[in-house]
């Protein structure tokens, strides 16, 4: 069985602290109201979860969630062509992201839906777009195997689902291994679908099988 993909760390991202809850105007709210005002990171988490792929939506694919609390699954955006010292907080800002992890002997594949403060989706979809297309090859290092060098297609053609306001898909390399990155916006949400395998076309083969999926979660939000 092979590895997953050792450049899997690229898609790190730092994890902030909401904000402080705001404080209702109870000056202009009569005496016989309750208001209950809630910082929209404070809602985030329930509108993302409800976004990502179910537990057994990968079953059609022969890839299964690890028994492990998906809560725990760090999750990861997507950074190409980034320096070392690049994070998704200096990229994207505040933001608050939630992911699910499936796999078998053959693929791994991820589904991260991610809220931004300051910016809409569509926006985070076209700034990683810009990264995407930054370079051909870049050096990523690694404290296992050493410096690697992974080589980016972008983009690669992936239909768009109807009703999403961006869409986005690109590819990396190092040689052996292949990850393929599905990305799509509504709203103040981007989802990303994202599986590593051996092979190009059997990673950007799994992310074009679920995205009409993802689509349609993510624009009932």
């Amino acid at each position: 069985m092979r590895r997953v993909l050792p450049f899997v760390a690229l898609l790190a991202a730092a994890c902030t602290t909401a904000p402080p809850q705001a404080a209702p105007d109870t000056a202009s709210v009569p005496a016989t109201m309750t208001t209950t005002t809630v910082a929209p990171a404070e809602l985030a988490p329930k509108r993302i979860r409800a976004a990502v792929l179910p537990a057994n939506a990968l079953e059609r694919l022969g890839v299964t969630e690890p028994g492990t609390d998906s809560d725990r699954h760090r999750p990861q955006l997507p950074l190409p062509c980034a320096k070392p010292k690049t994070s998704g907080q200096d990229v994207f800002g505040y933001h608050v992201p939630f992911a699910r992890k499936w796999k078998n002997s053959r693929m791994e594949f991820n589904h991260l839906v991610t809220w931004y403060e300051d910016r809409t989706g569509a926006e985070a979809v076209a700034k990683t777009r810009e990264m995407a297309e930054s370079c051909r090859e870049y050096v990523y290092s690694t404290r296992d195997v050493g410096d690697l060098t992974i080589h980016v297609t972008a983009p690669v053609d992936l239909p768009a689902p109807a009703g999403v306001s961006a869409a986005y898909a690109y590819c990396e390399d190092n040689g052996t291994n292949h990850a393929c990155w599905g990305l799509i916006a509504h709203g103040d949400l981007m989802a990303t679908l994202i599986v590593f395998s051996a092979s190009h076309e059997r990673s950007l083969g799994a992310v074009a099988d679920m995205l009409p999926d993802a689509a349609a979660l993510l624009l009932k939000d």
